[in-house]
């Protein structure tokens, strides 16, 4: 009589993916490997962001080790995972996909709106874009900022996407106006607007000071609210505009200046707003027109330096006025912009 005996080894299971961490462009390919070492394996299975990984025309099991994506999408980006399992335990290797920098965009935008004093107001702007875009608010080109009524938030969904939001209640006539929502990252800035008309009477919002380098051309516009509003006009002194060919005035309030000149120029203008009814509203903005000369000498006091006669061709600088600064990329930018050699620095 013969005795048989079975010698089972036992190895603890361990699972490594190869290469961990990729950073790859649409459309390249890449091949993950699960190294397995321990005995037995029963099963090998692959997860991305702990789903399954369905093969299909893109993504295949070259191997029970192997996986490939190709060519890559935006999508494939996650962290990958291989499960090993035997009757005694489980492995777990990860890996991280990351695709190059991208410029925002906006999947979904908040169309113009035409509503009653008291309504419920929702506006929702939606991004993606690597790194992950900020999204910011402004109306009538200054920033939206929290109140009473006024609730901005935002949040990131699984996939990817920021989704952020404007909620007023109660509206009033003074709500209305251009609401615009810009989405940014290192890469880029990409922006929408869209017009919110609250009925009531006409009203035209504070506007800030400008001052412009001559020559330069000029841009204003007018913040009107309320609706509907059957006419805006501007005015400076007594005069309605446009008075000249360098001067423009648009149906939506904006008044463009083109070369401008101190001394036709410089002064007071008035934007007015009227309604069918005959109900008018009125706000007036200073412009102050600098020259070289000038401009020179506020640069030089300010930076205690001295700038020479020849570099004038080369320098163009705008600032606002001193109260308050003009929103750029939905957040208060600098007092001053400067352009050398028609570039911005």
């Amino acid at each position: 009589m013969s005795i048989i005996q079975l010698l089972f080894i036992l190895a603890p299971l361990r699972a490594n993916i190869s290469p961990k961490q990729v950073k790859a462009e649409e459309g390249e390919s890449v091949i993950f490997n699960c190294s397995i070492k321990g005995h037995p394996v029963h099963s090998v299975t692959w997860v991305k962001n702990l789903n399954p990984v369905v093969a299909n025309s893109r993504i295949r099991y070259l191997s029970r080790d192997l996986l490939q994506v190709a060519p890559i999408v935006r999508e494939d980006k996650g962290m990958y995972q291989c499960f090993v399992t035997n009757d005694f335990g489980m492995a777990q290797g990860t890996a991280e996909l990351n695709l190059g920098d991208d410029p925002p965009v906006l999947a979904y935008t908040f169309p113009e709106q035409t509503l009653e004093p008291g309504s419920f107001l929702s506006l929702k702007c939606t991004a993606t874009g690597t790194p992950l875009p900020q999204i910011t608010w402004s109306l009538d080109g200054l920033p939206v900022t929290e109140g009473l009524r006024t609730r901005v938030g935002d949040f990131v969904t699984s996939d990817g996407f920021v989704n952020s939001f404007v909620n007023i209640t109660r509206l009033q006539p003074e709500d209305g106006g251009t609401y615009e929502c810009l989405g940014s990252n290192d890469i880029a800035t990409v922006g929408h607007s869209a017009r919110l008309n609250v009925y009531g009477p006409p009203f035209v919002k504070p506007m800030r000071n400008i001052s412009v380098l001559a020559g330069n051309t000029l841009i204003m516009r007018c913040p009107v609210s309320g609706y509907p509003i059957e006419k805006i006009v501007w005015e400076k002194g007594e005069s309605k505009l446009p008075q000249n060919r360098r001067q423009q005035v648009f149906p939506n309030g904006t008044l463009i200046i083109n070369n401008v000149d101190r001394t036709t120029d410089e002064g007071s203008y008035r934007c007015i707003a009227e309604n069918k009814e005959g109900e008018s509203a009125f706000r007036d903005v200073g412009v102050k027109v600098l020259g070289m000369l000038e401009l020179k000498s506020w640069v030089s006091r300010f930076f205690n330096q001295e700038l020479t006669s020849n570099n004038n061709s080369d320098l163009n600088i705008l600032l606002a006025d001193n109260e308050s600064r003009v929103p750029r990329n939905g957040k208060l930018s600098p007092l001053i912009w400067w352009i050398i050699d028609r570039f911005l620095v």
